[in-house]
C-alpha cells in the first residue's frame, strides 16, 4: 500500500488523466505544456530529485512570470513530502524485514520445522488476506460514500497543524479533491489485488503440502 502510494504520486499518466477529466488547463489558467512542467516539478520534489517545489509560470492573460505556489501552499507541501517520505521508509523497512526473515528461516531452521512454518504462514496469509480485504473494501465504500468528511479526517490526522485549508488556490485547482479520491481508489484496488494474491498463495501452499503428505501415506501403505 505504501509503495503503491509512491507509484501513483510519481505517475505521469495519472496526472495527465486527472488534467483531462478536471479540465485543468481552464481551471488553472495554464496551457498543457506548463501544466506538465508543474507536474514534473511536483514529481521531482516528492521523489527527492529536486530541492524546491516552487516553479514560475505565465498565467492566461498575463505577460510576466509568476510563482505557481503561495507560501502557505509550499508550507503544506513540505509537510506532505515528509508524510510520503515516512510511507516510503516504512514500505522498504517492511520489504527488508520480510526478506531477512525468509532468508534466516531458510538457513537456520530444520526442514520439518520449515514445513510447519510454511503451514502457519499459509494460514496467516489466508486469514490476514481475508481481514485485509474486508477492511480495504469497507474503507473504500466509506470513502466513496462520505468523501468530503473522510478527506477532512485524513488531513486532521496527518496535518494537525492545520495548514491545509486554502480559499482560492492554483494548487487546489490543479489537484482537486476528486484527484485524491481517484488516487485512493487506485491504491485500494491494488490493496484488494494484494489481499487476494495472499489468500490464493496461502490456499495453494496448503494444497501443495497436503498433496505431498497424502502421496507419502499412499506410498507407505502400498509397500
Amino acid at each position: 500500500m505504501f509503495m503503491t502510494t509512491d507509484i501513483v504520486v510519481q505517475s505521469r499518466a495519472f496526472y495527465n488523466w486527472q488534467f483531462d477529466i478536471n479540465d485543468a488547463e481552464f481551471e488553472v489558467g495554464l496551457d498543457r505544456e506548463q501544466l506538465r512542467e508543474v507536474r514534473d516539478q511536483l514529481r521531482g520534489y516528492f521523489g527527492g530529485r529536486r530541492d524546491t517545489l516552487q516553479i514560475y509560470v505565465i498565467f492566461d492573460g498575463e505577460t510576466e512570470l509568476s510563482p505557481f505556489y503561495t507560501e502557505d501552499e509550499l508550507s503544506h507541501m513540505r509537510d506532505v513530502y515528509f508524510v510520503f517520505l515516512g510511507f516510503r521508509i516504512t514500505a522498504w523497512l517492511l520489504v527488508l524485514s520480510g526478506i531477512i526473515t525468509l532468508v534466516t528461516m531458510g538457513i537456520l531452521l530444520r526442514k520439518d520445522f520449515v514445513k510447519k512454518f510454511i503451514r502457519a504462514v499459509s494460514s496467516g496469509a489466508i486469514i490476514g488476506g481475508t481481514v485485509f480485504l474486508s477492511i480495504i473494501l469497507s474503507l473504500a465504500l466509506l470513502i466513496v460514500a462520505t468523501w468530503e468528511r473522510a478527506f477532512e479526517i485524513f488531513h486532521y490526522i496527518f496535518f494537525p497543524q492545520g495548514n491545509w485549508q486554502f480559499a482560492d488556490s492554483n494548487m487546489i485547482n490543479m489537484l482537486p479533491g476528486t484527484l485524491f479520491m481517484h488516487a485512493g481508489l487506485i491504491i485500494a484496488g491494488v490493496g484488494v489485488a494484494v489481499a487476494i494474491i495472499f489468500m490464493l498463495a496461502g490456499i495453494i501452499s496448503k494444497l501443495v503440502l497436503k498433496g505431498k503428505v497424502s502421496k507419502k501415506i499412499i506410498t507407505t501403505d502400498g509397500k
